[in-house]
């Protein structure tokens, strides 16, 4: 799982019973907030990465990244990015990024 934005991101990778998925979880309180089908057989060896409010995800079935958008206003003036300050477990917050229904961009 990635965490992102308060949020924790987890997805399938190579169902044998349909399409992969998404799952978007409150971080908090382990709640589920959103499933996002992605209409496709995706498989990767690699750990996927967010940046910029978009999530990328390798796969070697189609040779291809998948990029699936996850939020907006993700490039505020003086924010630090992903990693922020790794002497602190901040990695992630945005605070003026605006969370969005989950969606592909590619």
């Amino acid at each position: 799982m990635i965490a992102y934005n308060h949020h924790l991101y987890a997805e399938t990778q190579y169902s044998f019973y349909g399409t992969d998925k998404i799952y978007q979880l409150d971080a908090a309180t382990g709640g589920l907030l959103e499933t996002f089908d992605r209409g496709i057989t995706v498989t990767s060896c690699g750990v996927s990465v967010i940046d910029d409010g978009k999530l990328y995800s390798g796969d070697l079935i189609h040779n291809k990244v998948h990029i699936t958008q996850l939020a907006r206003n993700t490039h505020p003036e003086g924010w630090d990015g992903a990693f922020n300050d790794g002497n602190y477990m901040n990695a992630g917050l945005n605070p003026i990024a605006v969370d969005i229904l989950m969606s592909v961009i590619n």
